[in-house]
């Protein structure tokens, strides 16, 4: 969980299930600076009832991040 993350990110394809291509990559500023191109994002299932829509696929990024404001707005 990240308070200052705006979006869901995971760098993990095996653990996210309706994969699909985005119609436009998108940047994403990474917290160390970086930025990267994103092309595929999907949904994550974290407990039998909640699932994270839209979750940005990032291979070489080392950390899955869950944005608590947008955690919140979904909820």
């Amino acid at each position: 969980m990240d308070s200052g993350a705006s979006e869901y990110i995971s760098s993990n394809q095996a653990i996210l299930h309706d994969l699909y291509l985005l119609d436009r990559p998108m940047m994403v500023n990474l917290p160390d600076g970086d930025q990267v191109r994103v092309t595929h994002q999907g949904k994550l299932r974290i407990a039998h009832d909640l699932i994270l829509n839209d979750m940005l696929l990032v291979p070489n990024f080392k950390f899955n991040l869950q944005s608590i404001k947008r955690l919140c707005k979904q909820l």
